[in-house]
């Protein structure tokens, strides 16, 4: 058990026998007034999210957990299907684990897997992706507009996004963060250190 204050970002933690991985945290309040513990949590059997509040005096069940390298292998009925790159032994997990970011597994892919008692409970996906733009209509000056992004991902960008230009997006919320130039990512899809366009910054 450790303090609510002492918990980490991407740590593990109990609440009524449920597995939660930490997603944010923020503390509000003074030392007169009694600080609160805000977590924003995500449940690692349904992959749903959930704030909780906790007193500083108060105390969570903090749980052990252990970070593999894993691939992709190919889903088989509700389930995912992993192989250990040290190992080689395969681990299975719910499709409802994973949730929406299950869109973003190809085959082969490397990825993090996160163990507890040797058992796989979560894949961590990068923050960030980089995607092409497949479609998008024609748009307007000053307004949002909806594209379709390979694998299948429809989300709201800029007026100037064009078919065929690479966006980065949050892997969290599907959100649109910046488009990039050819030069300003790394091969395999995770953006590098990339130069935004000059209409990103116009458009703001």
């Amino acid at each position: 058990m450790i303090q609510s204050p002492d918990v980490h970002l991407h740590s593990i933690i109990k609440i009524e026998d449920v597995l939660w991985t930490v997603l944010k945290k923020e503390i509000s309040g003074t030392g007169q007034t009694g600080k609160t513990i805000i977590l924003k949590l995500r449940n690692l059997e349904d992959s749903s999210v959930a704030e909780k509040k906790f007193r500083a005096e108060e105390k969570i069940e903090d749980v052990d957990s252990e970070t593999r390298k894993l691939s992709f292998l190919y889903k088989k009925d509700d389930e995912f299907v992993f192989m250990g790159q040290n190992n080689y032994e395969q681990y299975f997990i719910a499709e409802k684990s994973i949730g929406e970011k299950k869109i973003f597994l190809v085959e082969n892919q490397e990825i993090e897997g996160l163990f507890v008692e040797e058992q796989l409970k979560s894949v961590k996906f990068p923050e960030t992706i980089t995607l092409k733009v497949i479609t998008a209509p024609q748009g307007i000056k000053g307004s949002d507009k909806e594209i379709e992004l390979e694998l299948g991902i429809k989300i709201i960008t800029p007026h100037f996004i064009e078919i065929d230009d690479e966006i980065i997006i949050d892997t969290e919320d599907f959100s649109y963060i910046e488009r990039v130039t050819k030069k300003g990512f790394l091969q395999g899809g995770i953006p590098g250190s990339g130069k935004k366009d000059k209409d990103d910054d116009d458009s703001k």
